[in-house]
């Protein structure tokens, strides 16, 4: 069974996704607690009838909550696929700024910091240790613009922090693509 989806404005999905998660934690605790007892207590709900009933009920509860969940979950994939986004003059799907923040960002910019000379700074100090006199200086050749690093470190630093900014807008106001 698939659940039915009314029409909504992204934000309110993604609120409802979380609402989702905690209700069925909610209904799990439930569960726990009338799920079983000792043959010398009184059954909280009155009788064993009732108990198996309301366990029913609660796990039917929680199945149909993850049909929500998962319908929810594809039409907001279905839109994050088809809302196009524009930062910084470069158009990019919901989807692809999503992967840029949560995943790519920060190996992005490592690549950049990864363009240093430390290392061949440190093996300056052994080689000029060992060096026979009246060899040239050991000096440190890089392959890379510094400047142009920073600049791209910044860049990127600048463009992802824009990204949280723009989806907040474009979540209040794009509706959800429902099938």
């Amino acid at each position: 069974m698939t659940a039915v989806l009314e029409p909504m404005k992204v934000v309110v999905a993604l609120k409802e996704l979380n609402l989702i998660l905690k209700k069925m934690t909610t209904t799990d605790v439930r569960i726990t607690e009338i799920s079983a007892h000792l043959s010398n207590e009184v059954p909280r709900l009155g009788s064993e009838q009732a108990h198996m009933d309301k366990m029913k009920e609660l796990t039917q509860s929680n199945l149909d909550l993850a049909e929500r969940y998962l319908a929810l979950k594809r039409a907001l994939d279905k839109t994050n696929l088809a809302t196009s986004v524009t930062i910084t003059g470069k158009t990019y799907t919901v989807t692809d700024l999503l992967n840029l923040r949560r995943k790519l960002g920060t190996p992005i910019i490592a690549t950049f910091q990864s363009m240093n000379d430390e290392d061949a700074r440190r093996r300056v100090g052994h080689a000029t240790s060992s060096r026979v006199q009246g060899d040239a200086p050991i000096t440190v050749v890089r392959y890379y613009d510094d400047d142009k690093r920073y600049e791209a470190i910044a860049e990127w630093q600048e463009f992802l922090g824009h990204i949280d900014g723009k989806l907040e807008v474009v979540n209040a106001v794009t509706d959800l693509i429902i099938e």
